[in-house]
């Protein structure tokens, strides 16, 4: 065998141990395995990463175009590891268990809207991952990933990030420093208010709701470029109540006293700190928990500081809460207020005692994601009465034996039927990006 028919050898074993990968994978992500969870995303990741390596063109009978075919393959190795590396954590034990709670939890805040649309225009949940950031942030399907550099060099035309983006995944990172806290998990109900707007194509409906405000021109346009954090905050209101109030405070408090002495940067996309406790308080107000709002005002409020300009806006919060609220939002062929289309949690008080008292829990595939919802607020509400007795009960052992209690058997996302709707999809979207690729 001469040199170019051993380099031959290495680039169909190189091109084979991807495809003898995938197989594992969708073996282990199958109703009986440990990514059962994650089925639909490793499934549909996978399914466009074959139509790439199958479109890669073949190589000349020289050392110039086996190079070259060698740099294609690594080009889907290295956008598989994109996402595998941040699945595998799920192997840990001492990341799985979070990880796959938080999964349970951005799920509970996806599917009531996710299931309002056609089979073939479903996307798949968003990818829960942890990274070295402060707070949690949401990476919409199209927008950059910030995607880690390959340890060989990236050779394809285009960029990883642009690659990345084109894959079938919404993301939601979290801090390192969460997997031992799970009260603050409520957070994700905001960064998926971001997935929503951009998977459900909300946009429209989130400006005219600024409009519809009816706002001095001045503070219109302001508010104008605060929609979209504004309207990812009433999201998390909507899913998680006033526990998603609380968790979302007490992330802010550092944010509002950096700032307490003067208002929001010029062109942030966030209102100030306060401004923001604020809004999802009106939203608590609007969507039946006034008390909730009044004791978290009550809290907050004193301790945030006197802001200057921002206090401007107090006047406009009650019209843009109300109208950000009312919509009306169209998924499918079904079109609501955001509170119609995602019922509130409700009271946390009695998920609570359960959770205290190892009571049993009613779950029926009618209730479930409601229930989860429930199961998370009352975390956070239990940590919020008493933090030192939380983590000296161990509180967070008995919330995750009834989150996995409320875990629906085998697998979630796309069924099998579904997976063959989108198949062509898939197909599609993976010759497109071949194309830009090689």
């Amino acid at each position: 065998m001469n040199l170019l028919e051993r380099k031959q050898s290495e680039l169909t074993a190189r091109s084979s141990s991807l495809t003898l990968e995938f197989v594992h994978w969708k073996s282990i992500s199958e109703s009986n395995g440990i990514f059962a969870k994650n089925n639909s995303q490793i499934r549909r990741i996978i399914a466009l990463l074959e139509t790439l390596l199958k479109n890669i063109p073949a190589a000349t009978p020289d050392l110039a175009g086996q190079r070259a075919r060698e740099q294609s393959i690594l080009t889907v190795h290295s956008l598989w590891d994109f996402f595998r590396s941040k699945l595998t954590l799920r192997q840990e034990e001492f990341f799985g268990e979070y990880l796959r709670a938080c999964d349970d939890f951005a799920w509970a805040c996806y599917e009531p809207l996710r299931s309002l649309l056609p089979v073939e225009s479903r996307r798949e949940p968003p990818l829960v991952f942890l990274n070295g950031g402060w707070s949690p942030y949401a990476v919409p399907r199209n927008q950059a990933f910030k995607a880690d550099p390959t340890t060989g060099g990236w050779t394809a035309k285009m960029g990883l990030q642009e690659a990345v983006e084109k894959l079938p995944l919404a993301m939601v990172g979290l801090p390192w420093f969460q997997v031992s806290h799970l009260p603050d998990t409520l957070v994700i109900a905001h960064e998926m208010g971001h997935v929503a707007e951009s998977d459900f194509g909300l946009q429209d409906a989130i400006q005219r709701a600024i409009y519809a405000a009816n706002l001095e021109p001045v503070h219109g346009e302001v508010w104008n470029g605060w929609k979209r954090e504004v309207f990812a905050d009433l999201y998390g209101v909507v899913c998680g109540g006033g526990s998603f109030a609380g968790s979302l405070a007490d992330f802010l408090a550092g944010e509002a006293l950096r700032l307490k002495d003067g208002a929001s940067p010029e062109g942030d996309p966030h209102p100030h700190p306060w401004l923001r406790v604020a809004i999802v308080c009106e939203g608590l107000r609007q969507t039946g928990a006034a008390s909730e709002a009044e004791v978290l005002a009550a809290e907050w409020h004193p301790q945030s500081g006197v802001v200057r300009k921002d206090e401007d806006f107090k006047g406009d919060v009650k019209s843009v809460v109300e109208k950000m609220l009312a919509g009306p939002y169209r998924v499918g062929a079904r079109q609501g207020s955001l509170h119609e289309l995602i019922p509130p949690p409700g009271s946390a008080e009695g998920m609570a005692d359960a959770i205290v008292n190892q009571a049993a829990i009613l779950v029926t595939n009618d209730n479930r994601n409601l229930i989860r919802r429930q199961i998370f607020a009352a975390a956070r509400r239990l940590y919020e009465k008493d933090p030192i007795q939380y983590a000296a009960k161990e509180r967070t052992k008995a919330v995750l034996k009834k989150v996995v209690f409320a875990r629906e058997p085998g697998v979630r996302g796309s069924r099998d039927a579904d997976l063959k709707k989108q198949a062509a999809v898939d197909e599609r979207q993976g010759k497109e990006l071949a194309a830009e690729l090689f």
